[in-house]
């Protein structure tokens, strides 16, 4: 069959298998939190009262800038 050879599919020596399951999550986690942040950050910022930018807070709101 070729590419579902055996030889192809299992782990060779030196090789840890172990290792894949909390990789796994790891990466979900923080792909996650990055997709999180820009889904909320502007939910949380109305409601906290903050633009998670580094400019002046008034800046845009009332022209005094």
């Amino acid at each position: 069959m070729g590419f579902l050879d055996r030889s192809r599919i299992v782990a060779g020596a030196g090789r840890n298998r172990w290792l894949i399951p909390p990789a796994a999550p790891a990466i979900h986690f923080s792909v996650g939190r990055a997709y999180a942040w820009s889904v909320f950050k502007i939910l949380l910022g109305n409601s906290l009262d903050f633009s998670g930018t580094a400019g002046p807070r008034s800046f845009g709101r009332s022209g005094s800038c």
